[in-house]
C-alpha cells in the first residue's frame, strides 16, 4: 500500500483494490447520494475514508478490513441524503429538534445500505450505523459501549471526529492539529478507543516525516 500526500487534506495509505462489484456499487451510491447533498459533505467523507484507511494500516488490519473501513468512511454520512436540505444547510445554530433530526442520519444510512445487494453479508451497514457511538456509551443511536462497538466503527468514529474538528463550524472555528491532538488525547479511553488514538498519533508522526522528506527533496532541485 502506498502513502501519498496529494489530493487530500490527509496523507493516505491507499487501500488494496476493492472487488469490481463492491467498488462500482459504492461509487454509484456515493454519487447518487452526494448529488443530493453537497460538495463539502463529499469532501468530508473522502477525508474521513482516507484517514480511516491510514489508521487501519497502523493497526495492522487485513486488506479486507481496510476495504470495509474505506467503504464505511466514504458512506458514513450517506444517511444525510434523507435529511431535509434546509436543515443540512442551515447556517445558524441548530435547534434541539433539528439536531435530533440530523442525528437520525446514522440509522438512515444503515437502512439504505442494508438493502443494497452488494452489502448483503457485509458489516459495512453496521459500521455506518455505529459511527457516532462512543466508547463510554455516550454516543448514538444505541448508546453502545466498549466491546459492543465494532473495531471498524471505532476507527471511522475517530477519523470522523478529527476531520470535523479541522473544519469550520458556525459554532466554532476550525481547530489546528495541535488542538485536535489535545482533544482526542484527553478523550482517549472515554469517547475514543486508546488503541485507535495511538494509531492515529503514529500515523501523524510518519506522515509529518514523509512531508518533511518531500520538502527536503524538493529543496534540493
Amino acid at each position: 500500500m502506498l502513502l501519498s500526500c496529494s489530493n487530500s487534506h490527509y496523507c493516505v495509505v491507499y487501500p488494496p483494490p476493492l472487488s469490481k462489484n463492491l467498488r462500482e456499487a459504492a461509487s454509484l451510491l456515493i454519487e447518487t447520494a452526494f448529488d443530493y447533498i453537497d460538495q463539502p459533505i463529499k469532501e468530508h467523507s473522502e477525508n474521513v475514508a482516507n484517514l480511516s484507511v491510514s489508521i487501519s494500516a497502523e493497526l495492522g488490519l487485513t486488506d479486507d478490513q481496510i476495504n470495509i473501513v474505506w467503504a464505511a468512511g466514504m458512506l458514513h454520512d450517506i444517511g444525510k441524503s434523507k435529511i431535509p436540505r434546509e436543515i443540512l444547510n442551515n447556517p445558524h445554530h441548530l435547534s434541539y429538534n433539528e439536531r435530533w433530526i440530523i442525528s437520525q442520519h446514522s440509522e438512515e444510512g444503515y437502512n439504505l445500505l442494508k438493502t443494497a445487494p452488494c452489502f448483503l453479508g457485509s458489516i459495512i451497514p453496521e459500521v455506518v450505523l455505529q459511527h457516532h457511538e462512543r466508547l463510554d456509551g455516550s454516543g448514538y443511536p444505541w448508546h453502545l459501549k466498549g466491546s459492543q462497538i465494532l473495531q471498524e466503527s471505532l476507527i471511522v468514529s475517530l477519523a470522523d471526529s478529527v476531520v470535523a474538528m479541522s473544519e469550520f463550524r458556525v459554532y466554532r472555528p476550525a481547530l489546528n492539529q495541535d488542538a485536535i491532538i489535545r482533544e482526542v488525547t484527553q478523550k482517549s479511553g472515554s469517547l475514543y478507543d486508546p488503541n485507535v488514538v495511538e494509531a492515529y498519533l503514529r500515523f501523524l508522526d510518519k506522515s509529518a516525516y514523509q512531508l518533511n522528506s518531500i520538502s527536503h527533496r524538493q529543496a534540493l532541485h
